[in-house]
């Protein structure tokens, strides 16, 4: 049954809402048009499709959604599957800005990468490397189309890509990406989140986990890891062409049931997009997950993953200063450990060889 408001009531409800986000109802009208157009992608709506066909699928995407204190979640129960995705594109079910353009540029940046990187086969460390990209351009465009509808309340999510400075090991398995999150409190105060992802390829469901380096199997080293580590599949084959391929994936290693010989595992089973997994991880994730300083999280991320491990360390962050911010601590802690030797300075020019002196 719905709700007659009065021209009255309606005035001051867009009053409230214009003094809470600081922009009004029509601004944020054009934004969910934004990103529905970015979103207008063959894989999105292939990943729906698949949700609406499992029942168990479905109940864990609802959810990451759901549950979520930075979702407005009333009203949404009862909802398709799309109009939840068009809910989701307007700013005020987010409790701020900066987490709905995080969510949003996730899911549109991971929706159009999967749409042109994976129909044809790469390997795991060059898909990993391409969604990066994707979602660092993505954020860039959605900085520029969101600042002049929000003016000074803009809110933007940056993606950086942190140069690894060690060469990597070479292996069989490919190595760890770290990922960096950093997400802001009430206060405005600003805390990183370290999440281990290893990349994996899948065709139909399955995707294989028996990879070993030596003796160890690849999934129990992950297991081990104390910080937030989870798998993140590629829908992506390498002996046929992939027309409709979904999204990228991630899985938690630890809602994959242990063995003491890992074969594989259901890509989609207990699996979330990116965008709904690190909203997920950024509002449950423990204190004992989150550091105050970049300084602390790289030295909790190498404590875990050695640095010689990885091929990606990628900086997701509100604050368009995080990519300096990490790249200092991070070729701070290589140096204070070893990893590499600090370059030496370059000698001043003498000013007598300069000519005509």
């Amino acid at each position: 049954m719905e709700v007659e408001m009065s021209a009255k009531e309606f005035l001051e409800a867009l009053d409230a809402f214009r003094e809470r986000h600081g922009y009004s109802y029509e601004s944020a009208f054009r934004l969910q048009r934004l990103f529905l157009e970015d979103l207008g992608t063959v894989s999105h709506t292939e990943f729906l499709r698949k949700l609406d066909q499992n029942a168990a699928w479905r109940s864990v995407y609802l959810q990451s959604i759901m549950t979520s204190p930075e979702v407005r979640s009333w009203g949404l129960e009862g909802k398709s599957l799309q109009e939840i995705t068009e809910e989701l594109a307007f700013p005020a079910r987010f409790e701020d800005t900066l987490m709905w353009a995080l969510f949003n540029a996730l899911q549109s940046g991971a929706s159009a990468f999967a749409q042109m990187e994976l129909p044809a086969y790469q390997e795991e460390s060059t898909l990993n490397g391409s969604l990066f990209g994707q979602l660092r351009g993505m954020s860039i465009s959605w900085a520029r189309d969101i600042k002049p509808i929000l003016g000074g309340k803009a809110g933007s999510a940056h993606f950086s890509k942190i140069d690894l400075q060690v060469k990597k090991r070479e292996q069989a398995t490919g190595g760890d990406t770290a990922v960096f999150i950093e997400s802001q409190n009430v206060n405005g105060d600003l805390a990183t989140i370290p999440l281990i992802l290893q990349a994996k390829r899948f065709a139909r469901e399955d995707a294989k986990i028996s990879q070993r380096n030596g003796e160890i199997y690849q999934f129990h080293t992950l297991r081990d890891y104390w910080l937030p580590t989870a798998y993140i599949f590629f829908h992506n084959s390498k002996t046929r062409r992939i027309e409709r391929p979904l999204p990228p994936l991630v899985k938690n290693v630890h809602d994959i049931a242990y063995s003491d010989t890992p074969e594989k595992t259901s890509a989609l089973t207990d699996s979330l997009p990116l965008a709904n997994y690190i909203l997920r991880l950024v509002t449950t994730a423990p204190s004992s997950h989150r550091f105050v300083s970049p300084a602390d999280a790289v030295a909790a991320m190498a404590a875990n993953v050695s640095p010689d491990d990885l091929t990606n360390v990628i900086v997701i962050s509100p604050s368009s200063t995080a990519e300096l911010r990490f790249d200092e601590a991070w070729k701070s802690h290589l140096i204070e450990n070893g990893y590499i030797t600090e370059p030496k300075a370059e000698a001043e020019d003498d000013p007598s060889d300069d000519f005509g002196m």
